[in-house]
């Protein structure tokens, strides 16, 4: 990431010194080397000739395999969040599945006479047999679903 960060102000960067005036270099009064785009008066100035640097191919090769590299990774990590959202909506559902066999569970044991509803919305009360094979089935919800 850093390094496409520094390519791409480079880029940004380049065009500019094509457009830059010249560049002066001088000593000053204390003996330090100075730069800049006028000479200064009272000092031999010399004009200091910037050479331009046009990236090769094989640099802009490795930029671009830097670049999908990084968007591999970025999709990488898209992914794993979506999957680990997906696992945390998957065990939310599985919680509120093991809560609702758990009620169902002890509405079953706990009350003398149970009824559900039917296919066609009919309320019907569930005899011996019924009762067993749902005591059953939540049980077995629960193994599952409540660990």
């Amino acid at each position: 990431m850093k390094m496409l960060k520094l390519s791409l102000l480079i880029a940004l960067l380049l065009p500019a010194l094509a457009f830059a005036g010249k560049v002066y270099k001088w000593v000053d009064a204390e003996g330090n080397v100075q730069f800049g785009d006028q000479p200064q008066r009272d000092s031999a100035a010399e004009e200091v000739t910037i050479q331009k640097h046009t990236p090769d191919k094989t640099y802009l090769d490795r930029m671009e395999a830097v670049k999908k590299e990084q968007e591999k990774t970025d999709k990488q990590q898209q992914d794993q969040q979506q999957d680990t959202a997906e696992l945390e909506a998957m065990k939310k559902r599985q919680q509120e599945v093991c809560e609702q066999a758990k009620r169902n569970l002890e509405v079953l044991q706990n009350s003398p006479r149970v009824s559900m509803k039917d296919e066609q919305g009919n309320t019907v009360y569930l005899d011996g047999d019924q009762r067993e094979a749902e005591l059953k089935k939540n049980q077995d919800i629960i193994k599952e679903s409540c660990k």
